[in-house]
């Protein structure tokens, strides 16, 4: 029944909350049929799609397995249409044949280094910039994770807070988010004995389990008992490679929006 749920014409709601129900199955999540379903999904249940897969080694597989076979049919996900985060989960992922399937994959939305960026927008600290076309981009690149002007989640440090460090600071600050990290937004997982695997900042942290906040907001509970293990790289949240798709005019504008907050 939830299955057929995912078929054209039902409406995006409809099918996101099928896709969320799919993934709490006591004996796990189909999905190997919820996969064959993606060339019917509309925007948000596509979103809840990825999100769902990418929360489990089983998962993982079968969307890298249906991005692959997209590249022939068009019937899956393309590479683009995964996060900057969600690509680099896969490609820092810990199982092995899992990171070489996405390196493959996922090859052309790979970020190139960060010596390569750095010289690449170097030039937007000497360029003006339009605040305005720049709160355009805190939108949509930036919102998820930080807020400014009383908008977006709270997740990273408030952009308001970031200013005092200058052009220069911001910009090694957007394009190498590991290179300086706040104890307090260091990326730790967490992987359920159900098979969930949760990345996120830790909210809460004691006898009773722990608490991490996601990219977008979302908070994921675990019981002491629930939990089979977890990991921290020392990394910010904030994932390499958010540049991807601006121009050098575009961060000038960004830094801009930074510098008026």
């Amino acid at each position: 029944t939830l299955l057929d749920c995912l078929q054209e014409g039902e409406s995006d709601r409809v099918q996101e909350a099928a896709v969320r129900e799919l993934a709490r199955r006591p004996g796990g999540a189909p999905f190997g049929l919820m996969a064959g379903t993606w060339s019917a999904l509309k925007g948000g249940a596509r979103q809840a799609m990825l999100e769902v897969m990418l929360g489990s080694v089983q998962g993982t597989g079968a969307l890298l397995d249906l991005m692959a076979e997209s590249e022939t049919t068009g019937r899956g996900p393309a590479a683009e249409e995964l996060s900057a985060a969600q690509v680099q989960s896969l490609i820092r992922h810990k199982d092995k044949s899992i990171v070489a399937t996405a390196k493959k994959v996922l090859a052309s939305v790979i970020p190139p280094s960060r010596e390569e960026v750095a010289k690449q927008f170097a030039p937007a600290v000497e360029m003006e910039g339009d605040a305005a076309l720049g709160r355009n981009h805190y939108i949509g690149r930036c919102m998820a994770c930080h807020r400014a002007e009383g908008t977006g989640m709270e997740l990273g440090p408030d952009l308001v807070t970031v200013k005092t460090r200058g052009r220069e600071g911001i910009l090694e600050a957007i394009l190498n988010p590991h290179k300086e990290v706040a104890p307090q937004y260091i990326a730790y997982t967490v992987n359920a004995n159900d098979g969930r695997t949760v990345t996120g900042v830790i909210t809460k942290d004691d006898a009773t389990g722990v608490s991490l906040k996601a990219m977008g907001g979302m908070e994921h509970v675990f019981a002491r008992s629930e939990i089979e293990g977890s990991s921290s790289a020392g990394q910010s949240l904030m994932p390499e490679g958010l540049e991807t798709g601006m121009s050098v005019k575009d961060m000038a504008d960004l830094l801009r929006f930074i510098e008026e907050l």
